[in-house]
C-alpha cells in the first residue's frame, strides 16, 4: 500500500505514505524517497521530519591496500557499506619464519616480506630482488614488510629467563651474562651451552614460544588474521614452565 501510494500523482497519499514509513523508522528509505519526489513542499516537509540516517561506515586502507588484502581464506564480518576484508587462516600460517623475520637484526640491505594472499614469507635483497634473479624495487611488490622488532625486546626474553629458572646459580651466572647490552646475546648463549647445557631444551621452548607469540601479535596489528583467532592462540600458548 505505501508503495502505490508514493506513485500517485496526489499530494496527499504520496505525503501520507512518507508519514508511515517515518513512523515504522525507515528513515534511510524516507529520506531517499523524499530527494525523488515531484512536489517541492512535500520534500521540504519530510526534510524536516525524517530522523538523519547516520553515513555509512567506510574504510580507511587506501585502495592498494584493500586489494591485498582481498583474500581466499576466512572473511571477517564487515557493517553494510563497508569492505568485506578477507584474512589469512592463523594455523596454516609458519609463525616460525615469521618470527625469524621480526628478529633478524642483520644490518646490509634485505627485507622479510609476506604475501597477504597467501601468507608465504620471502626474501627480498637490493641486489637479487625477490626471486634471486631479477631486481625489483619494494614500492613495486604487492608484499608487506616484516619489519624487525627492537633487540632491547628479544632481550628482554633472556632477563626473564635468568629471572625465571630455579636454580640459583643459574640465575646469577645468567643475569651476569646479559649485564652491559654489548655482546649479551653472546655471552648469555656461551654461557648456557658451557655451564648449564642443561637448561639449553627449557631456554629454546620459552624462546620460541616467546618468539611465535610475537608473530601472532604483528599480523594481528597488520590486520592479516582476525583478533579473536589471535587472541585465543596467546591465551592457549603462555610462557612453558621453567625447570
Amino acid at each position: 500500500m505505501v508503495d502505490a501510494a508514493l506513485r500517485w500523482s496526489h499530494k496527499a497519499p504520496r505525503k501520507a505514505a512518507l508519514e508511515q514509513l517515518i513512523g515504522q523508522g525507515d528513515a534511510e528509505r524516507a529520506q531517499a524517497l523524499d530527494t525523488s519526489d515531484p512536489g517541492a513542499a512535500i520534500r521540504a516537509w519530510a526534510r524536516s521530519h525524517a530522523p538523519t540516517v547516520p553515513p555509512r561506515p567506510t574504510c580507511s586502507l587506501p585502495a592498494t591496500r584493500l586489494n591485498a588484502m582481498v583474500r581466499t581464506n576466512h572473511v571477517t564480518w564487515a557493517p553494510p557499506g563497508t569492505t568485506v576484508v578477507h584474512v589469512l587462516d592463523l594455523y596454516q600460517l609458519d609463525l616460525d619464519e615469521i618470527a625469524f623475520a621480526l628478529s633478524d637484526q642483520t644490518d646490509y640491505e634485505h627485507r622479510w616480506l609476506i604475501n597477504p594472499d597467501t601468507g608465504e614469507v620471502a626474501f627480498w635483497s637490493s641486489d637479487t630482488g625477490i626471486d634471486g634473479e631479477t631486481l625489483v624495487d619494494l614500492d613495486e611488490l604487492d608484499e608487506l614488510p616484516i619489519d624487525p622488532l627492537p633487540s632491547y625486546i628479544w632481550y628482554q626474553d633472556m632477563a626473564d629467563f635468568a629471572e625465571l629458572v630455579d636454580d640459583e646459580r643459574a640465575r646469577r651466572r645468567l643475569t651476569r651474562a646479559i649485564e652491559g647490552r654489548r655482546g649479551a646475546f653472546r655471552r648469555f648463549k656461551d654461557e648456557l651451552h658451557e655451564e648449564f647445557p642443561n637448561l639449553l631444551p627449557a631456554w629454546y621452548a620459552f624462546r620460541d614460544s616467546r618468539a611465535r607469540r610475537r608473530a601472532v601479535e604483528w599480523l594481528a596489528d597488520n590486520s592479516l588474521i582476525e583478533n579473536d583467532a589471535a587472541s585465543q592462540y596467546l591465551t592457549e600458548h603462555p610462557d612453558p614452565d621453567l625447570p
